[in-house]
């Protein structure tokens, strides 16, 4: 029987990240993936010549941000090469029209009500104790500010991007923290090879160390002994020893399915009971024949009340007007899709 010093379950970002660092720490250490490829939804996969990421994604900070620091922590600064969201940069287009925003706002809101709009971002740069604002929602503290529809429909969409969640249930402190670094950092763009190249830098970065990983290997069980972690049980009934588990899996399914609730007490199963997911988002993947756009980002979203656009899309409808999020994975790394196609 093998014995390790940690196990991860999942190899996600979060996990190939966590697996990485350990293994340069010193620890022994084994993530276990269920499916037969790494990445989860930050991976990668190949049909007709196209390279298609399992989920949609920009990186807001790219290296300068926590993707970076897990690979200068692991010795790989270098591992992925970043291709930015520059030349052009990112477009919204909302009332018939493509704008690069906040620089083109002006055009869009009444004079009068400017100076509202501008005090918003000057409070997301400057303002320090963010932590007093976690439990205030996103639409409540910019309504101190402005009442501007469109402004209201733009920062809704901003979280739904971020949180995929409305304006009026996301923390006003995180969406502060996220969007001030973002701004800061000016360092938004997508690995080249696609998403899969983040955990994939992760995963040799560990074995560098000398990690392992098994693919296509499922955890039925988390094995506790006498209040403490013994390892893990794979769904072929495998026994595999570790003295730390780490899950990626998910809190509810870690806590419900894995581990067991009769491990923990009442007021930490509550605080997990209540806990909800997050919304979602219909995902097409398109490839195209020919290229049709420069653009590396195309963002949409219409002006009207968020909230009333919620209502409808909870009722099981679609609305008017919907937002979009279309990152056009091929203009930042050509490689991505053959000669000529996009």
């Amino acid at each position: 029987m093998t014995n390790y010093d940690a196990i991860i379950i999942g190899s996600g970002i979060g996990g190939t990240a966590v697996g990485g660092i350990l293994a340069s720490k010193g620890l022994r250490t084994l993530i276990v993936e269920k499916n037969n490829f790494i990445g989860g939804r930050c991976s990668t996969y190949e049909k007709e010549g196209f390279k298609v990421d399992v989920g949609v994604h920009s990186f807001g900070r790219t290296s300068k941000g926590p993707l970076g620091e897990v690979l200068r922590l692991i010795g790989r600064e270098n591992a992925i090469e970043w291709s930015l969201a520059r030349n052009p940069g990112p477009r919204w287009f909302c009332k018939g029209k493509i704008w690069s925003f906040p620089r083109e706002l002006e055009k869009l809101i009444p004079a009068d009500e400017l100076p509202g709009v501008v005090k918003v971002f000057n409070k997301v740069m400057r303002i320090r104790k963010t932590d007093e604002l976690d439990n205030v929602d996103v639409k409540t503290w910019i309504s101190k500010f402005t009442k501007n529809e469109l402004i209201h429909s733009f920062i809704n969409t901003i979280c739904g991007l971020y949180f995929v969640i409305p304006y009026y249930e996301a923390s006003a402190g995180e969406f502060i923290r996220c969007l001030s670094s973002l701004s800061a950092d000016i360092s938004t763009g997508y690995p080249k090879g696609g998403c899969v190249s983040i955990p994939q830098a992760y995963v040799d970065g560990m074995k560098k160390f000398g990690g392992e990983i098994k693919t296509g290997k499922a955890v039925k069980k988390i094995e506790v002994e006498d209040g403490r972690v013994q390892g893990v049980i794979l769904e072929n009934d495998e026994f595999i020893s570790s003295k730390i588990v780490i899950s990626n899996a998910g809190i509810k399914e870690t806590i419900n399915e894995l581990i067991g609730r009769s491990y923990f007490n009442k007021h930490y199963l509550g605080t997990i009971d209540k806990l909800k997911y997050s919304m979602s988002a219909l995902t097409l993947k398109i490839a195209l024949k020919q290229k049709i756009t420069e653009y590396k980002v195309l963002n949409s979203f219409s002006v009207e009340d968020p909230e009333e656009k919620y209502k409808i899309m909870l009722k099981g409808k679609v609305p008017d007007n919907i937002d979009v999020f279309a990152p056009i994975p091929s203009n930042y790394d050509p490689s991505l899709a053959p000669k000529g196609k996009q």
